[in-house]
């Protein structure tokens, strides 16, 4: 299998951080780093949005993910799926072969149809793979040395013609993210208080958005930052026991 060291074009699309909650495994990945090209195994700081709240935490991360592609385009359908499992199975008994490295299934599909050919064009049908290697995230652990090992294991899967294997974006991972509401709201309180403390007792400080989801965003190469997105209003309480009129 040619190993390319690229990110593929679906994952490098995720240049901002992305997020996703799994309900089963209760974890929040987000794309904290990509490969920059076939000469350069390092990965690079990725721009993610910016919370626009005063109360966010900062947490370790878990877990180091890398996502991997594997492809066939083949002509013979039963070739292209056979070797996509094939390539699976050796991928899955190379990392179960690594001490602490885990490799987790996502999304395979194998598809039934054959090349279409065209008087203008050749068009191909793909069996693709998309899988993931996770490794734990000490915190005196080095991360390149990690994320090297990681695509050297991608590495050692014994070559054919017509597989690739794309070793993409690197992820961190933070497990139960829900776990940090409590801690999250206690510090907003906090922040309320103090606020109340400098207002006159003419004012009234109304949240809102405090059950919103958990935010998540990389902070840095071994911490995430977490927040929910809520919201301060300062009302007068004059106004609010006259309120406008309804027009």
């Amino acid at each position: 299998m040619k190993i390319l060291r690229k990110a593929f074009p679906l994952i490098a699309a995720l240049a901002s951080v992305v997020f996703a909650q799994d309900k089963e495994s209760d974890y929040v990945e987000l794309s904290s780093f990509s490969v920059t090209g076939s000469a350069d195994r390092g990965y690079t700081p990725q721009q993610a949005p910016r919370p626009n709240v005063a109360i966010t935490l900062r947490k370790p991360a878990t877990a180091v993910v890398m996502d991997v592609t594997i492809v066939n385009s083949s002509d013979k359908v039963e070739d292209k799926n056979r070797e996509v499992v094939l390539a699976i199975r050796a991928l899955e008994r190379a990392v179960k072969a690594e001490s602490g490295l885990k490799f987790e299934r996502r999304e395979i599909q194998l598809r039934g149809e054959a090349r279409r050919k065209t008087i203008f064009s050749r068009s191909s049908i793909t069996s693709y793979a998309n899988v993931a290697v996770v490794a734990p995230l000490a915190s005196d652990a080095d991360l390149f040395a990690l994320v090297d090992r990681m695509r050297g294991v991608i590495a050692k899967i014994p070559a054919t013609n017509d597989t690739k294997v794309l070793d993409g974006a690197v992820y961190l991972m933070i497990e139960r993210p829900e776990q940090f509401r409590k801690e999250l709201l206690a510090a907003i309180f906090t922040d309320i208080a103090f606020l109340k403390e400098n207002l006159s007792a003419g004012f009234e400080i109304m949240p809102t958005g405090l059950d919103g989801a958990i935010q998540v965003r990389a902070a840095s190469e071994r911490e995430v930052e977490l927040w929910i997105d809520y919201k301060l209003t300062i009302r007068s309480l004059v106004e609010l026991a006259n309120p406008r009129p309804k027009n």
